[in-house]
């Protein structure tokens, strides 16, 4: 069993100064700020009852891509890592036979399904892609979000 979510708080979607009105481009924001500057929320992760995130505010988008691009590791060389701009953790997942085994110095190992985990970062994603374009329209134009959008479809 996997659970992979965010909570949203729309007080951490911009720093303090970046927050007053006509300040910020959605459409046209760089795929950096986007990434690692904005919408810092609260996320888990819990894999077969075992914690590797416990509401640790992160970047959203980066967190997504990061879930994302795990998936292309796990299918390309079966195996995909979590990593974390913030600071040097990293989630390690392996895939052994149908289950993918995520291990952490600190939380432990744990595994669930693949296709569960599949199943998990696409709804993730989805989500946090549609929760950033009902706060913020404008959002869906931007090219970070369009490479976000084709890196789960693909």
């Amino acid at each position: 069993m996997i659970l992979l979510t965010f909570s949203p708080d729309e007080q951490s979607d911009f720093p303090g100064p970046a927050a007053r009105p006509g300040t910020i481009d959605l459409t046209t924001e760089s795929s950096m700020n986007l990434r690692y500057g904005f919408f810092v929320y609260p996320v888990n992760l819990r894999v077969d009852g075992v914690e590797f995130l416990s509401a640790a505010r992160v970047p959203l988008i980066d967190i997504m891509f990061t879930v994302a691009y795990s998936l292309k590791g796990l299918d390309h060389k079966g195996a995909g890592e979590i990593d974390f701009t913030e600071n040097a953790r990293v989630i390690y997942i392996t895939q052994q036979g149908d289950n993918a085994v995520f291990t952490d110095l600190h939380a432990g190992t744990a595994s669930c399904l693949r296709s569960e985990y599949f199943d998990a970062v696409h709804d993730f994603v989805r989500q946090g892609i549609q929760h950033l374009a009902d706060r913020h329209p404008e959002i869906l134009s931007n090219k970070t979000i369009s490479e976000l959008r084709e890196l789960i479809s693909a």
